[in-house]
């Protein structure tokens, strides 16, 4: 079986979508929009024997970390057809994905996984957790009377907005 690593190109999409729809559930449809959200070129695929087997994709974007703007990629959409599933076809995926993203200079990725345990194996560890917690209204302090409160809304307000935001990263 000769296996190669690549972008899917829109002859695939169909199969993108089936493998996603398998994996993710919901319809058809929902997971085809889904996948559209972002270009076709944002994913890749690993082929055996020239058939789609295994597919994720890596959204660009900067984040912002202590004040710093980096690069970085955004794993979403792991997935592997059934009849590909147990040959590591999504861990050698994976691994090209960290390829590229080092070659692109993007040295943060981000991904939510299903399970911590396997994208451990990978690297990945727990970067944040999101904590929740519940009080009457009455145990918090009155914040202090606003000044100088700028209300915006107009458009010239979103371009100066804009225009100082940018430089920032």
């Amino acid at each position: 079986m000769a296996t190669d690593i690549r972008q899917i190109a829109e002859d695939d999409r169909r199969r993108y979508v089936e493998i996603c729809n398998y994996a993710f559930g919901g319809t058809l449809e929902e997971t085809e929009w889904s996948l559209s959200i972002s270009p076709l070129e944002d994913s890749w695929g690993l082929y055996v024997d020239g058939d789609l087997m295994s597919c994720l994709r890596i959204f660009p974007f900067r984040l912002r970390i202590a004040g710093a703007v980096l690069r970085a990629g955004g794993i979403a959409n792991v997935a592997t057809a059934p009849e590909g599933r147990g040959h590591g076809y999504a861990h050698r995926l994976m691994h090209q994905a960290i390829r590229g993203m080092r070659d692109r200079r993007e040295p943060v990725s981000v991904l939510y996984p299903f399970s911590y345990g396997y994208y451990g194996r990978l690297g990945w560890a727990l970067a944040s957790e999101r904590r929740v917690y519940r009080m009457p209204p009455a145990c918090l302090r009155t914040a202090p009377e606003a000044r100088d409160i700028i209300r915006f809304g107009a458009e010239d307000d979103i371009a100066a907005l804009q225009s100082i935001y940018e430089p920032m990263g």
